[in-house]
């Protein structure tokens, strides 16, 4: 058989067909060799012992036996020597189903044992942080969960205390204070660590698991979501039997996707329409809710005539729900005003979009980038994935990280080189990259030294490839001159390739130059990147764009992305100015999914103020929120978990949405609800009542949707939208522009050099807190748990 060069042994041997039992191997991960499950015999005199697959790589001409008497007999003892210490409490376990120790013992154990211990070693089953319980007992010290900690969340908070018999995995205080990811509980091969809220809730057999896509970030990650009884119950990115769903983001989930699932059954729901008689909201049916909404808006647009009524949604709804409600403004309210609720930390995208697409980054690309710069924002708050596929391109790939920054952030730990910059400052490393005459303006703009300045520059100039990453820090002319970035600083095959070469070497030599491990590791395997499991790829090819610059913009919603695309805010008033003219130009405000008063900052009483002055107010949402408080007919809607449909990532990919129970009490799709209401205003829509429908239509009319169809995206998975690229950019116009935006930088301000103190993870789980706040999972009552000391 053949592999890639530098492969490891037990990869190349599944890539054929070979399965090698395993526990403390996990792809992605540095070799533990600690089970020794995976020995094989290698046809070589100067190897006289059987060796382990999983630290052995591939050489030519390599003779290999993977099944023999010898190998067998190994490996049935090393099953007895784990179950020696080991509980038989499989009935009671709950990762019993799913659990690799099951599996192993089956497929390589003995139904006989020579140990007996009287004494076994006992560690009582203990809680050590909010989401995760630890039984030591049935621990295999594979090690994977403290490699996965630190190597895939550079957060160090597990690790192994003790030694031998006594080995157990907790944290140096007993309790467990990280970002609660929920990795190192995910690749445990065993009942050993355990999700807490999943806890004695159901068997895997139970579960009907359907894969569908997380509604927080815009990294748009892939989920199993478990089911039983019509209830969701976890979400998991890979089960313990090695399933995933087969996403962008393969074995990876952060705690968003994983720990805030339980508002979809919330008691705050709203479970009927609502209407309002007097002061108050009462129930009623949907006929009398939608009729009403129908008859009173037809009155509004006669009495006050065309671009009388708002339409504003959430970033977070579906294609499907974005270009209903699109057309619903156009054809049923007369209106231009149809736009989705822009926050004031959002990515400008009407600039990154005003003169075409540059190419847009995927996950892959940027695992698979040479250099990465990353500019404003912080990934591990706000995009996880985005930060795992940084931290994994730095360690995996030896690529080259710079962040320019004015906050303080975990990934300046990976960075070759961090500057942390005057907050509102980073338009000028643009201004640096374009101009090299300008280095010296923009280094004292950011207020750092201009020979750092010159060294990104010189990276990103010689690289093949580069990943801009970037937050809503830059605006403007800023974000038009990306498109820039192609001709001032093009590929050169033989620099980069030397470059290349050259950081590389250098890396090795560091190494070899010290006795600690490889961080970060030089991986000669150009084709090890992360892939679904239990598939693998042999000889792929390295995935990078066609340009040698691809940018990855950190819009904040699920689907602000797709928001844009169904062309919403491409004309008429936008949803703040729309909030502005309630009263004078706008008459009536029709609000999907988006709390406006939760997100004044600060200046709640002024938003309520101005909705106060409107005629009529509609809203849909999942719950009576601020807004629903004050509206005259709120309808209740479906959650990401009951809704089907399409969504668009920040990487530009459209993914498909599937249902995983069906809708909570009388709620319908957001979509659904605003065809009745234009049918009821006879318009008809053409949807016929079927989702089908609707994307049908936004594959014939919206760029870059041509062909795609819902079955397709549920069998093939994410699909890039490629929409124009750049064309006509008036170049010197954008670049007097971006001198203009750096001139008027405030230089005194003071650079905040401050070393990060805040728990990972605290402003993640406050990002979306119009969801979260209706989530007892993500912020559990921890106060009577006990902590044993480790």
């Amino acid at each position: 058989m053949t592999a890639p060069k530098g492969e490891l042994l037990i990869e190349a041997c599944e890539m054929h067909g070979t399965y090698l039992p395993r526990f403390c191997h996990f792809r992605g991960l540095t070799p533990q060799a600690s089970c020794r499950m995976c020995v094989v015999r290698v046809d070589n005199p100067k190897i006289p012992k059987l060796q382990t697959a999983c630290t052995m790589p591939v050489s030519e001409g390599m003779v290999v036996t993977t099944k023999s008497e010898e190998v067998e007999s190994v490996r049935a003892a090393m099953v007895e020597f784990l179950l020696a210490n080991h509980p038989v409490d499989c009935p009671v376990c709950d990762r019993a189903g799913e659990c690799e120790l099951q599996d192993q013992t089956f497929g390589y154990g003995e139904d006989r044992t020579r140990s007996q211990y009287d004494d076994k070693e006992v560690e009582l089953e203990r809680q050590i942080s909010p989401f995760i319980y630890n039984d030591p007992q049935r621990c295999v010290t594979c090690k994977r969960c403290t490699r996965v900690c630190e190597e895939w969340m550079d957060e160090n908070a597990i690790t192994v205390l003790n030694r031998g018999a006594s080995t157990i995995i907790s944290a140096f205080s007993g309790w467990v204070e990280c970002s609660d990811c929920g990795k190192c509980v995910d690749v445990c091969p065993t009942g050993t660590l355990l999700h807490v809220p999943y806890k004695y809730v159901a068997r895997p057999w139970d579960l009907k698991q359907v894969p569908t896509v997380c509604n927080f970030c815009s990294d748009g990650c892939s989920m199993l979501a478990g089911t039983r009884n019509e209830e969701l119950v976890r979400t998991v990115a890979r089960d313990g039997r090695g399933r995933t769903a087969e996403g962008i983001n393969h074995d990876f989930l952060c705690s968003l996707g994983r720990y805030t699932i339980d508002y979809v059954h919330s008691q705050e729901r709203l479970k009927r329409p609502m209407i309002r008689r007097g002061d108050t909201l009462v129930p009623t049916t949907w006929d009398e809710a939608l009729s009403f909404v129908a008859s009173k808006l037809n009155e509004i647009k006669a009495a006050n005539g065309a671009n009388s009524v708002g339409v504003i949604s959430a970033a977070r709804l579906l294609n499907e729900d974005q270009y209903a409600l699109k057309k619903f403004a156009t054809h049923a309210l007369d209106s231009q005003h149809a736009d989705f609720y822009h926050d004031d930390d959002e990515v400008d995208l009407a600039a990154f979009f005003k003169h075409g697409a540059p190419t847009i980054a995927t996950q892959e690309h940027l695992q698979n980038a040479d250099v990465i710069l990353l500019i404003g924002s912080d990934p591990n708050e706000e995009n996880p994935l985005t930060a795992f596929s940084i931290r994994w391109a730095v360690r995996q790939k030896s690529a080259q990280l710079f962040t320019v920054n004015s906050i303080a952030s975990r990934l300046e730990r990976q960075a070759t080189k961090a500057l942390r910059v005057r907050e509102g400052s980073e338009a000028a490393i643009i201004q640096a990259l374009l101009d090299e005459a300008k280095v010296d303006d923009a280094a004292a703009a950011l207020g750092v030294k201009a020979e750092d300045v010159k060294a990104i520059r010189k990276a990103v100039a010689e690289a093949g490839n580069v990943v801009v990453v970037f937050g809503d820090e830059l605006r403007g002319a800023a974000v038009e001159a990306l498109s820039l970035l192609e001709s001032v600083l093009p590929a050169n095959v033989e620099t980069a390739t030397a470059a290349r070469a050259a950081y590389v070497d250098g890396l090795q030599r560091e190494v070899r130059s010290t006795n600690s491990t490889q961080k970060p590791s030089v991986n000669n395997n150009p084709y090890t990147y992360i892939v679904e499991h239990p598939v693998l790829k042999v000889g792929a090819d390295r995935v990078t764009t066609a340009t040698k610059f691809a940018f990855l913009p950190l819009v904040r919603y699920s689907n602000s992305m797709g928001a844009t695309q169904m062309g919403l805010g491409a004309e008429g008033l936008h949803a703040k100015a729309m909030l502005s003219a309630a009263g004078s130009s706008i008459k009536a405000l029709y609000v999907a999914g988006e709390d406006l008063v939760a997100k004044a900052n600060g200046d709640a009483a002024s938003v309520r103020a101005q909705l106060g002055k409107l005629d009529f107010l509609v809203v849909q949402d999942m719950f009576l929120s601020e807004t629903a408080e004050l509206a005259d007919v709120v309808f209740p809607v479906t959650s990401f978990a009951e809704a089907q449909g399409t969504q668009v990532n920040n990487a530009s990919q459209v993914q498909f949405v599937r249902r995983a129970i069906p809708p909570v009490g009388q709620s319908r799709p957001d979509w659904m609800v605003t065809a009745s209401i234009a049918k009821l205003m006879n318009v008809d829509l053409g949807f016929g009542g079927q989702l089908k429908n609707v994307f049908k239509e936004i594959a014939e009319n919206v760029a870059g949707y041509a062909g795609l169809s819902h079955n397709q995206l549920a069998n093939e998975g994410a699909k890039a939208i490629v929409q124009p690229a750049p064309n006509g950019v008036d170049a010197a116009d954008v670049k007097d522009r971006l001198v203009s935006q750096v001139a008027q930088i405030n230089r005194n301000l003071a650079v905040d050099n401050a070393a990060m103190t805040a728990q990972a993870g605290v402003r993640l789980k406050t990002r979306y807190t119009t969801i979260t706040r209706h989530s007892n999972m993500l912020t559990p009552d921890v106060s009577e748990v006990k902590v044993f000391p480790a």
